[in-house]
């Protein structure tokens, strides 16, 4: 009885010392978050001492959402104030971590967007290039395969004619790809990321502004056998499915890949804003 109630004990102890630690790292979350807020906000304010100690302690977290963005908003402000060295070095960590990172904001100077746009043309380590093809199961499903291995992918879709973008949910196979199908079988403007299992973007196709197009792909139905008979013996049979595979082969959906290129896509495919882009 003795060694129960020491159990029972010992068991709440350990409940109870998890609701700490996860309250603990709630309220940490919440302290980098405001942390990163009044660093953006000195940025935009052109206090750009002020924001760099800000971010200073940030720079060396364990978590790579947070060293993502301290880079970020530490390479600004250095870029802003001409310190174009150490301005670069913080861009070039940036992108070896994240390296389909995207800065988003239309107020920035070129001195500092250029800096990006020229890292973002680089080859990185982890960088991923992603690759469209259709999928046979459906007209409408599609699968996405990487050159290295996402943890997942971040899809958003539109109807060519509609304005806003809806996510598109994916599902890993054995072999590594993502399937994804169409929400309806109508033409769509897509546009995709591949994150790690921390969220970063590691490669890109497309972007919210410059979508890869995607149609519903022909599918062959199956052939058989008419009253015992084998269809391919009959002439017209012949002439028939070469009449279906000129059709089919102009309307096949066109391969589309793309080299890992600034573009994670906003809230509307769940891109984490840690990592995925910065808004002053």
């Amino acid at each position: 009885m003795r060694r129960a109630s020491r159990r029972t004990l010992a068991g709440a102890a350990a409940g109870a010392f998890l609701s700490l630690g996860s309250a603990a790292a709630h309220a940490e979350s919440e302290n980098v978050g405001r942390t990163l807020a009044e660093a953006r906000a000195a940025v935009a304010d052109l206090r750009l001492d002020a924001a760099l100690a800000l971010v200073a302690p940030l720079r060396a977290s364990p978590d790579p959402r947070t060293r993502v963005d301290a880079l970020a908003v530490s390479a600004v402000a250095r870029l802003l104030s001409g310190d174009t060295t150490n301005g670069a070095a913080d861009v070039a960590s940036l992108y070896a971590i994240a390296p389909a990172y995207a800065l988003e904001d239309p107020s920035l100077p070129p001195r500092v967007t250029r800096a990006f746009e020229a890292e973002a043309a680089k080859p990185h380590e982890r960088a991923i290039t992603l690759a469209v093809r259709p999928d046979e199961s459906d007209a409408g499903a599609f699968r996405i395969s990487t050159s290295l291995r996402a943890d997942r992918i971040a899809l958003a879709c539109r109807t060519s004619s509609g304005p806003a973008y809806q996510a598109v949910a994916s599902v890993a196979d054995a072999s590594g790809a993502f399937r994804f199908q169409l929400p309806t079988l109508r033409p769509y403007d897509c546009y995709a990321a591949a994150l790690d299992a921390d969220g970063l973007p590691l490669g890109a196709l497309g972007t919210r502004e410059a979508p890869f197009p995607l149609s519903p792909h022909v599918l062959l139905a199956p052939i058989g056998a008419v009253h015992g008979e084998s269809l391919a013996s009959k002439w017209w049979f012949w002439s028939s499915i070469g009449a279906v595979v000129v059709a089919a082969a102009v309307t096949t959906v066109v391969v589309l890949e793309s080299r890992s290129q600034s573009s994670p896509p906003p809230a509307d495919i769940t891109v984490p804003a840690h990592g995925a882009s910065v808004s002053w």
